[in-house]
């Protein structure tokens, strides 16, 4: 799976979700800090993490 952008850039990252939608933002933040993208990552990462703990909530047992 390549979640990177293709040749048509970071609009072709528009279409995807969840972490692949992370990877994309992420990949275009390496190429160039000025993409514009560092909100979209703080706001994915932050996603993520819940949905991690809320994962592990329910793997526990507890509710």
């Amino acid at each position: 799976m390549n979640s990177a952008p293709d040749q048509k850039g970071y609009a072709s990252c528009a279409k995807l979700e969840g972490v692949e939608k992370y990877v994309c933002r992420r990949f275009a933040w390496e190429l160039h800090e000025k993409v514009g993208v560092k909100k979209d990552i703080e706001r994915l990462e932050r996603e993520i993490k819940n949905a991690a703990a809320a994962g592990a909530k329910e793997g526990d047992g507890s509710s």
